[in-house]
């Protein structure tokens, strides 16, 4: 019977019935404490179309204009994607309304076209792919900067198509001509609840996030998360990307308004903290638009500095590790021992030229002025001593 009004049913009317229906099955979640008659309300976090304070929390730290002013090239651009989809979306016989209803909208995907062109990524990113209009419309802007290419992971779960979607969108993107600009790869990028999916189609696809962010082989400039859209998995999305954006870099989230968790999730990441030192807006600028499903977007300003030197200490003859060799870094004070691996980690900010000392039993001692520092960031040096 659902499927039945589903198909009949004009997409407005869906829209009109769909947002109260939510609202009325995912309540807010009331909790009585039972030392004294104080009631804490508190939001569920987790249906489309629920409540939402996160979204307006997010409104309110906005402080960074990211988001460009959409002209006339992206309403064009996005409008020819949009009607070269039609004779595809027919041949696998899925309803063309239905199918934007359920992608990026109208001026969001605009905005999204509007931001690559202003922005004019080398390298973009995007996590969820799903049958493509979203990968169509960076890779359209890719096309029109005259560089760029997009990489696009995706689990190529069947879902609503009743094919692999990502097969829709790389046909798509060949009678375009965007295959040039694209390159598809089947996975997860983090992590999924996948409760959606049977264990068994869930566990034959492959965790790729960090592989394909290896194979990428440079900095990701530009950014697009429209994947698992759980709390948990939208956070390991992100954590998992973020350290290979470049201070300018920007990442967009999709569904931020239209799906309460993905709000959550990035409420939870402006306000959490490193080691109870700096929190993610020390590192990241934050923009919102509101649409039908909302947009917001994390430009790095800054790099997190957790200095790191690592000291290996070897045997000079065979490169063999020194445990029990005694290292001595006076300008963080540090002066420990080396373990089985033969090494010792300066968790600090080490200056070139720093004094180093080195001591075995069984070995000659070593000492040298460091020709290279942490400058911010992990340094690894080696020491090999003679034996006496």
């Amino acid at each position: 019977m659902i499927n039945w009004l589903k198909k009949v049913l004009p997409i407005s009317l869906k829209r009109a019935i769909a947002t109260p229906l939510r609202k009325m099955l995912c309540p807010p979640l009331t909790v009585h404490h039972s030392h004294n008659s104080d009631t804490t309300t508190l939001q569920v976090a987790g249906k489309p179309g629920g409540p939402n304070p996160w979204w307006q929390e997010l409104e309110k730290s906005a402080n960074h204009n990211i988001f460009q002013p959409l002209d006339q090239s992206a309403k064009q651009a996005c409008a020819e994607i949009r009607e070269a989809y039609r004779p595809i979306l027919l041949k696998y016989n899925i309803d063309f309304e239905e199918f934007f209803w359920g992608s990026i909208k109208d001026e969001e995907a605009e905005a999204l076209y509007q931001l690559v062109r202003h922005r004019r990524p080398r390298v973009a990113y995007q996590i969820g792919t799903f049958v493509g209009y979203s990968a169509l419309v960076i890779a359209h802007a890719l096309r029109a900067n005259g560089m760029g290419r997009l990489i696009a992971i995706d689990p190529e779960i069947p879902h609503r198509t009743f094919i692999n979607p990502v097969d829709v969108a790389k046909q798509a993107a060949k009678e375009q001509g965007l295959e040039d600009y694209i390159r598809f790869i089947h996975g997860w990028h983090s992590l999924t609840l996948g409760d959606y999916i049977g264990r068994g189609l869930k566990r034959t696809i492959p965790i790729m996030g960090l592989e394909a962010l290896k194979q990428a082989d440079t900095e990701i400039d530009f950014a697009f998360i429209d994947g698992d859209h759980s709390t948990s998995s939208t956070i390991a999305d992100f954590l998992l990307l973020k350290d290979y954006l470049p201070v300018g870099g920007v990442t967009v989230f999709h569904d931020v308004y239209s799906w309460p968790t993905v709000a959550q999730a990035i409420y939870l990441m402006l306000n959490d903290i490193y080691y109870f030192v700096r929190g993610t807006p020390a590192y990241f600028a934050i923009d919102t638009r509101r649409g039908m499903d909302g947009l917001v977007a994390l430009e790095r300003i800054a790099h997190e500095e957790f200095p790191t030197l690592r000291i290996n200490v070897v045997a000079s003859d065979n490169n063999r590790p020194l445990s029990g060799a005694t290292v001595h870094l006076p300008a963080v004070n540090l002066n420990t021992v080396t373990g089985k691996e033969g090494a010792v980690y300066a968790l600090a900010e080490v200056p070139s030229e720093a004094l180093l000392e080195v001591s075995h039993a069984n070995y000659q001692p070593y000492q040298c002025k460091l020709d290279k520092g942490t400058a911010g960031d992990f340094a690894e040096i080696t020491i090999r001593l003679d034996i006496n």
